[in-house]
């Protein structure tokens, strides 16, 4: 074990971004890269203008910001403090990362070296003296839903629009079991599934990424040796051309779900009989055929 005296450097953690009071103190960088905000112009926008007033509103309705935070970990924030107890919030020479740290799921110096915002005092390395005087109490968002960054710009903008018409754009309404229903039509709202598919491959439009996740297990089989940063790979795909070469894959399913004879009556009474089952992978013939020779492929 390390020295007292070699632990005299420290590092504090003394913030949580998914503390609610805390969340109109964070850049608009936060809400881009976390939330999808302030990142795509809507159909109607010929500058960023639009994105701007739309990053102004959602910092000045903390309640929105809120309902995009728990959307976006899935976790819900039931209290939170900041300890004064220096002894037991900081390391010693027997226990290098704290319990406080572990709560916030920083089990190792290199979670504690990577996690934003840290403060450091003096030159801290891994190995240092470390302090977590956070305190956060959580659970589970129980539905799953999480934000979808595609849509949140059309997100706000109804948002916007609601409190234009004179409604109010508050955690009541958000959440509301009606509007969450509008949320996942409008798509603003996905699943996990979805969620996946969205930002493991990089697949924005929606009814790929339905076709996606329909797939199932086919689907990562066939796109992650295609989405992997390793550009070297014949087979990489751009990230945009990605939505293309999910359309050719759909395309090439339908076709041949279109040449295939026609299944009798009693055929179809079994199929009824196993609906829910897993989705059949992506068939061998025409369409197998279509993904193997249309290939999207650049080393850049």
């Amino acid at each position: 074990m390390p020295a007292e005296k070699d632990l005299e450097v420290k590092a504090f953690v003394e913030d949580h971004y998914d503390i609610p009071e805390r969340l109109v103190t964070r850049t608009d960088d936060y809400y881009r890269e976390f939330y999808g905000v302030g990142t795509r112009r809507l159909p109607n926008e010929t500058d960023d203008s639009g994105m701007a007033k739309r990053l102004a509103w959602l910092r000045q309705h903390p309640e929105v910001l809120r309902y995009f935070q728990e959307r976006t970990t899935l976790r819900k924030v039931e209290s939170w403090n900041e300890s004064k107890d220096r002894v037991n919030s900081c390391s010693t020479s027997q226990k290098l990362i704290p319990d406080t740290c572990r709560n916030l799921k920083l089990d190792t110096m290199e979670a504690i070296e990577a996690y934003e915002p840290l403060r450091k005092q003096g030159p801290w390395t891994p190995g240092k003296k470390v302090c977590c005087t956070i305190e956060l109490y959580t659970r589970a968002v129980p539905d799953g839903l999480k934000l979808n960054p595609q849509s949140a710009d059309a997100f706000v903008d109804t948002l916007m629009a609601l409190e234009t018409g004179g409604g109010k754009a508050d955690y009541a309404y958000l959440t509301h079991p009606d509007n969450r229903a509008r949320w996942v039509d409008g798509w603003h709202l996905v699943t996990p599934t979805e969620a996946d598919i969205i930002g493991k491959f990089r697949i924005t439009e929606r009814d790929n990424v339905r076709f996606l996740s329909m797939q199932g297990a086919s689907a990562a089989q066939m796109l992650l040796p295609r989405c992997s940063e390793e550009a070297l790979s014949p087979d990489f795909l751009r990230t945009d051309k990605r939505n293309e070469f999910v359309a050719a894959w759909r395309a090439g399913v339908a076709k041949a779900a279109a040449a295939a004879p026609a299944v009798p009556a009693e055929a179809a009474e079994g199929a009824e009989a196993t609906a829910g089952a897993a989705p059949a992978p992506v068939p061998a013939g025409a369409a197998g055929a279509l993904i193997w020779r249309r290939r999207i492929t650049s080393t850049g």
